[in-house]
């Protein structure tokens, strides 16, 4: 799945794609492919993947727990650049791009492992997930974190989904039902297993509803209050719809993914779904969490902070550049805890806040309190620090604009869609070499099916002809507007 997901985000780009894999292992997969993704079942050696693709390719994307470095160096020849998908850091790599979603991911883990020159995209920031999920996060959150959200109230019995991923064994499935029916008898319950499954239960749990060949997965998620999952990549798709989760590890290299969201908050770990005393410990979550809208509301509100849904996007972002006039590499990543000093600095620089509201640059007591709530707010947009050659060079951000914002009703958007304020500065250092420029570019590729506003004072010229260039359009004075479209733009 998330490599038909970064596949999704490529060929709407542009990109012709294949899908290489072993015989047989398309099976459970519509044929065709949307968006014209090609799949081959013709192995994995170096040779068949050519005899796929002759002419060669730009990027060949390698998402496999047996194959390391000198498998990744003999597809160089062929292969133009080569990004690596991984979650286990326990073995040598020999690429351009490597990717791994775990939450909590460092550089270090990776350093005995990896060539020297590899860019790192760490954390569930870049998980690619399907763009469904992060459409439908701006309006899930709204009522998931709303004080009557998360179950509705104290007396509701909350929606519970059971999806364990995969084929899970019907034996499992079976355990899980029970404990989590005897938990909460009075929850309405879905469970998403193979029909073959749901003929061999029926009988015995004639109070599920049965969903099986679910096309919208993410629609499913927004309707459901509490959800029993396994640690695997649907794990990101929960956080991103701030789903709280009681996790179950099916495989072993869902482990590490399970504990560190349940130190996070972001969910509850039951244990290994075959190992004993998982079936009480899951029953007791569920009890536990059934009763407590409250709880279930702060574990969702951590487990969106986690991942936004927006990973392919990055990883698209993260292959195909914006540049300034110098010809310099301009890209993002997500802000962290870690950049409070570096952003307070930025923002003390002589003539920062020159045509800011409040030109008065903040105390650092009132910087560190306001950089805590800006990232403990899931339902905000991008925060993101602008790198020029790989080097920290400014911000930009976008903070949610509610329904009754003043600025939206000044310059309302043609629909429903989610609004932002756009927030961006660059240091002075890097000013002048359209390093803003490239940098709207790459936020507007992140915020697709957004409407983005911008506050500009008199006086601000060189802010009024960036986001003129930009394409945003002044609808009051001082205020600028870009819709953008669902559809990705073409690199």
């Amino acid at each position: 799945m998330r490599c038909l997901s970064l596949a999704r985000a490529l060929a709407t780009a542009g990109w012709r794609c294949l899908l290489a894999g072993q015989p047989g292992s398309f099976a459970s997969l519509a044929t065709p492919q949307p968006f014209g993704i090609e799949l081959h079942e013709v192995g994995e050696s170096p040779r068949a993947l050519a005899g796929a693709a002759p002419e060669g390719c730009a990027l060949a994307i390698v998402d496999h727990y047996r194959l390391d470095a000198r498998y990744e160096a003999a597809l160089r020849p062929w292969a133009t650049r080569v990004l690596v998908i991984d979650d286990l850091a326990d073995r040598p790599h020999s690429c351009d791009l490597l990717l791994d979603a775990t939450l909590g991911r460092s550089a270090a883990d990776y350093a005995p492992r990896l060539a020297d020159g590899a860019r790192l995209l760490l954390g569930p920031a870049y998980a690619p997930l399907r763009p469904e999920f992060a459409a439908a996060r701006p309006a899930v959150l709204e009522w998931r974190l709303a004080e009557q959200g998360a179950g509705q109230g104290t007396e509701a019995a909350p929606r519970i989904l059971i999806a364990l991923g995969g084929l899970p064994k019907p034996e499992h499935l079976a355990l899980v039902i029970a404990a989590v029916a005897n938990a909460a008898p009075a929850a309405p319950l879905a469970v998403v297993a193979p029909s073959a499954a749901a003929e061999a239960l029926d009988d015995r749990f004639p109070f599920v509803e049965w969903r099986h060949d679910v096309a919208d997965m993410a629609g499913l998620m927004a309707t459901s209050d509490l959800v029993v999952g396994a640690g695997g990549t649907s794990a990101w798709e929960r956080c991103c719809l701030g789903l709280p989760s009681v996790l179950l590890e099916i495989a072993d290299n869902q482990r590490l993914i399970c504990r560190v969201l349940d130190s996070a908050g972001a969910a509850l770990f039951a244990g290994r779904i075959d190992a004993p005393g998982t079936a009480e410990r899951l029953g007791q979550a569920i009890a536990r969490l059934a009763k407590r809208p409250a709880e279930r509301r702060e574990m969702a509100r951590r487990a969106a902070l986690v991942c936004d849904g927006l990973g392919a996007l990055r990883v698209l972002a993260a292959l195909t550049p914006e540049h300034g006039r110098d010809g310099a590499e301009v890209t993002l990543r997500p802000a962290i805890e870690q950049d409070g000093d570096a952003v307070l600095a930025w923002q003390a620089e002589p003539g920062a806040r020159r045509h800011a509201r409040d030109p008065r640059p903040p105390t650092p007591q009132e910087h560190a309190a306001w950089f805590a709530r800006r990232l403990a707010e899931p339902r905000h947009g991008p925060f993101e620090i602008i790198l020029e050659g790989g080097q920290p060079s400014g911000f930009v951000r976008l903070d949610r604009l509610p329904p009754n914002a003043e600025l939206r009703r000044a310059a309302p958007a043609p629909d429903a869609r989610p609004c932002y304020l756009l927030s961006i500065l660059v240091v002075e250092r890097a000013a002048g070499r359209g390093v803003g420029a490239a940098a709207l570019r790459l936020v507007a590729r992140l915020a697709r099916g957004c409407t983005l506003y911008a506050e500009v004072l008199a006086g601000n010229d060189r802010s009024h002809a960036l986001f003129r260039a930009a394409g945003y359009r002044p609808v009051a004075p001082g205020l600028y507007r870009l819709d953008i479209e669902a559809t990705a733009q073409r690199v």
